[in-house]
């Protein structure tokens, strides 16, 4: 198990579940209110996790962000990564009709996919967001990886992302059928 996954179980251990209907509600709070961004509330969160975060400042940042991120929505799996459950969401969208919804998640995905990991705060939060008002869950240690990853010259992650959003959205739609085309 990864650095990564130990945060992220931890993290779940704040979350409502069936042994704890409510789970730890102030442990989610602090965590939550680490989103804003204030030092009194980034430090607040060091009573939680601070013996869980990894030595260097960046590192810290992208987890007490996570952190912040899984507080405001505890909802998790373990499959797939933060492309795939926009998909799901701008799939719901269209099933409903709502191509206003679809076409801002696409144009928020596209932008948030040309920021440096620095500026991804204010992406996440909107996004996380919109995945909770839609009930869909998050893999979180997924999302704690690739964040850790998001800066490689390689843009992996990206990649990854976009695919999962745009490339399967073909496999659904109904293609033109070569039935009755000779060759």
């Amino acid at each position: 198990m990864t650095h990564s996954d130990k945060f992220i179980n931890h993290l779940k251990g704040f979350a409502p579940s069936d042994e704890k209907a409510t789970g730890d509600r102030a442990a989610l709070a602090t965590l939550r209110r680490a989103l804003t961004g204030k030092p009194s509330d980034v430090v607040r969160t060091f009573q939680y996790i601070g013996d869980r975060l990894p030595p260097s400042q960046k590192a810290q940042d992208l987890y007490i962000l996570v952190a912040g991120l899984f507080a405001s929505h505890p909802q998790s799996t373990d499959q797939g990564n933060l492309g795939m459950h926009l998909a799901a969401l701008r799939d719901a969208a269209l099933r409903e009709n709502n191509v206003a919804r679809a076409t801002m998640l696409d144009k928020r995905l596209s932008a948030m996919l040309q920021v440096r990991s620095s500026h991804l705060g204010p992406h996440l939060r909107r996004m996380i967001s919109f995945l909770k008002q839609g009930e869909i869950p998050v893999n979180w240690g997924q999302l704690l990886r690739d964040l850790r990853n998001w800066d490689d010259p390689r843009g992996y992650v990206q990649y990854h992302w976009a695919s999962a959003f745009w490339g399967e959205r073909r496999s659904d739609q109904s293609q033109p059928s070569d039935a009755g085309i000779q060759e």
